[in-house]
């Protein structure tokens, strides 16, 4: 998407639009286009990481969930059909809340390393 929009920008400003940087010293038309792509993809890269908010709750999807627990679709699953992880049905999605997680995983958290002794 970014390089569509600076193959539409260029002709334009190569024509009359480039006498609008006259007198700017070491303007470039390459180097225009290099920071319309370095901006693309930060706004890209920043959609990405948005995450749907309701009633001002993080939800996440169950990708995000496996990514971050390091487990598979199917143990979320299983973990979903034991009650052990909180999740809702939104438009037939499941979602499941980012601090409800969190605190699941406090409640649960076990340090074994004092009986690694």
């Amino acid at each position: 998407m970014v390089d569509e929009l600076v193959l539409y920008v260029l002709p334009r400003f190569q024509g009359e639009g480039s006498r609008l940087f006259e007198g700017c010293p070491g303007f470039s038309l390459w180097a225009l286009a290099g920071w319309m792509k370095k901006i693309g993809r930060t706004v890209e890269a920043a959609t990405a990481r948005i995450r749907p908010a309701i009633a001002d709750e993080h939800y996440l999807q169950g990708e995000d969930v496996c990514e971050m627990l390091h487990i598979s679709k199917r143990t979320l699953q299983t973990l979903r059909d034991e009650g052990a992880i909180p999740y809702t049905t939104i438009g037939g999605k499941i979602l499941y809340p980012e601090s409800a997680l969190y605190e699941t995983l406090r409640k649960n958290y076990r340090n074994y390393r004092q009986y690694a002794r």
